[in-house]
């Protein structure tokens, strides 16, 4: 499963960090953002460290929870178009980093 539809080598990279095993298990059972620090990119994991509260919940939703889209706009009060540049905004922030 994709977790960004964003056509290059940095959504790759992304996903491969993301799915790592034991994030998952982190996360549900970790205090707030724990699962950031076991992100193994270090350049990855400072991105996410440098995201607004917000949009750490979207990542959480979206990778953790499974929310789609559709749960992040009702959940944040955001048209579709919001929430895409919502994440738009994100990747433009952790590519900075990568």
């Amino acid at each position: 499963m994709r977790t960004y539809d964003f056509n290059d080598d940095f959504a790759n990279m992304i996903d491969r960090n993301i799915y790592l095993p034991g994030l998952h298990d982190t996360y549900r059972n970790g205090k707030k953002h724990e699962w950031i620090i076991k992100v193994d990119n270090e350049f990855l994991r400072d991105g996410l460290k440098n995201l607004t509260e917000k949009q750490i919940s979207i990542i959480e939703a979206l990778l953790f929870e499974g929310k789609s889209i559709e749960d992040i706009c009702i959940r944040y009060c955001l048209n579709h178009d919001e929430a895409i540049q919502e994440i738009s905004a994100m990747k433009i922030k952790l590519v900075r980093h990568l």
